[in-house]
């Protein structure tokens, strides 16, 4: 399939996961063996409910310098660290029933910290926080003071929402696909 763009070849990758080392390793192996170039047009389906904000950072800068034209797609929900991976779409489309959640950045920690110590991780959250901020700000025109509104609670978006806020570009009523490739970026559970 070629793109609107007609120098432009169309990939579609379906992604169903948590946003962590797994599935940022499972992409990488992907664009490396599955043929992907400069010049094609990915079209990315999401399904995440979220995961570490860093490593959905380091996958949008890796989607954006990897490829000429992204659309994203939320076919059900894009949640937290997923959306930021959503916002590397120049085009970004939700499902009708699709949904968003926003809440404030956490951190995990395991193990015992003194203060100092504790003060440096808050340091990096902060940072992290600002990072994301404009990272919003410059794919989606999402004020910073809007996003920390939308992230002081919890706050869910529906596809109307994503469409006003400018998190969503357009409506995707029955997606095609072309041929996709399927990444599940789920751990295996032990019982």
């Amino acid at each position: 399939m070629i793109s609107e763009d007609d120098s432009l070849k169309v990939r579609d990758l379906v992604i169903h996961g948590v946003v962590d080392d797994l599935m940022a390793d499972s992409l990488l192996r992907e664009f490396q063996t599955g043929g992907y170039r400069n010049d094609t047009h990915l079209r990315l389906f999401l399904n995440s409910s979220g995961g570490s904000m860093s490593i959905a950072m380091a996958i949008a800068r890796i989607l954006l310098s990897s490829f000429r034209r992204i659309s994203t797609y939320n076919l059900s929900k894009v949640d937290s660290a997923a959306i930021i991976i959503f916002l590397a779409g120049s085009a970004r489309y939700c499902c009708p029933t699709a949904g968003f959640l926003f809440h404030a950045p956490k951190i995990q920690l395991n193990g015992s910290y003194n203060q100092r110590e504790l003060m440096e991780y808050m340091a990096l959250l902060q940072s992290d926080s600002e990072v994301m901020a404009r990272y919003y700000h410059e794919r989606a025109g999402i004020l910073p003071e809007a996003l920390q509104n939308y992230m002081k609670e919890q706050t869910n978006f529906d596809c109307s929402m994503a469409l006003q806020t400018g998190l969503a570009t357009g409506v995707c009523e029955n997606p095609q696909f072309n041929n996709p490739r399927y990444l599940y970026a789920v751990r295996n559970q032990q019982m």
